[in-house]
């Protein structure tokens, strides 16, 4: 018996039967594809139009990195099956790139400007840059004031 073999048969014996890893892997590629076939189903129902309607750009962006991670993963889940590395294959290129994208987005998302309006700032330039304010104007201005520190402190 050559040195391989020997290999082989301790690796089998510590590691039980050879057969039962190959059904422990099936098993769990089958859970996975049955998942990931159940998710793209469920991006595949939503229709492009009611998307481009309700979605602003970056949730758009995010839904065609998911379905581009999907199909990716589904294809590098084939090449497996038929033998080949998919990590040696230009689809781990391409997964690499569309995580790339992912992290861009979150980036975008999180990190994007903030718009708030300061009242307070904004009621003291009017109560500043409009001098001819006549006098009911003027105790009105006084009110919203008022209101907004009371908001504030309660």
């Amino acid at each position: 018996m050559g040195d391989g073999r020997k290999k082989k048969k301790r690796a089998v014996e510590e590691d039980g039967d050879e057969e039962g890893d190959a059904g422990e892997q099936i098993a769990r590629f089958e859970k996975v594809f049955e998942k990931l076939e159940g998710n793209l189903a469920k991006l595949m129902e939503i229709d492009a139009e009611e998307l481009e309607q309700k979605c602003n750009p970056i949730e758009r962006a995010q839904y065609n990195v998911v379905l581009a991670k999907a199909i990716n993963v589904l294809y590098a889940m084939y090449l497996k099956t038929q033998g080949i590395d998919p990590d040696k294959h230009p689809v781990a290129k391409e997964l690499e790139r569309i995580a790339k994208y992912g992290d861009k987005l979150k980036a975008a998302d999180s990190s994007g400007p903030k718009l708030s309006l300061d009242s307070e700032a904004a009621l003291r330039f009017l109560d500043r840059s409009l001098p001819d304010l006549s006098p009911e104007k003027k105790k009105a201005l006084k009110e919203l004031k008022k209101k907004k520190s009371k908001r504030q402190k309660g």
